[in-house]
């Protein structure tokens, strides 16, 4: 019998959805999004429909290590991309996520992820500006 092997994915620490412009601490240096009005996050025009039940974007995947992470993915790459950002004075992450969510048969959101196995404790203090949405989650495989 072959042992098995866990694997973690800590997602979601701290969500934030901002305006155009603010998506990460050097936005001012990045062109603005080519994404329509209506997929920018806080804007008056913004939207929340479901999609056609056969649409679908393709993950993209950084492996760029932050702070304990290995690296970060867009699932269903979002219109307008994702951004984290680790303080280690605070030893707090920021992530910066748009897209359709969690929900109908298309997700949309950054995370950060770590591959580990064996025996694995996680505990995280979570924050969301109206305290709605968050989440950690678990991935066996």
């Amino acid at each position: 019998m072959k042992p098995h092997r866990l694997s973690l994915l800590c997602a979601l620490l701290v969500v934030l959805s901002v305006p155009p412009g603010m998506a990460s601490l050097s936005a001012a240096t990045k062109p603005a999004p080519a994404a329509p009005d209506w997929a920018q996050p806080g804007t008056a025009t913004r939207q929340q429909v479901a999609p056609p039940a056969d649409f679908h974007r393709a993950t993209t995947t950084f492996a760029t290590p932050l702070g304990v992470f290995e690296g970060q993915s867009d699932v269903g790459s979002a219109l307008v991309p994702g951004d984290a950002s680790y303080d280690t004075a605070t030893r707090s992450y920021t992530i910066h996520s748009a897209g359709y969510n969690v929900w109908y048969t298309r997700d949309e959101f950054r995370y950060l992820w770590k591959k580990m196995s064996g025996d694995v404790s996680l505990a995280a203090d979570i924050a969301y500006p109206d305290g709605t949405a968050t989440a950690i989650a678990r991935r066996c495989s």
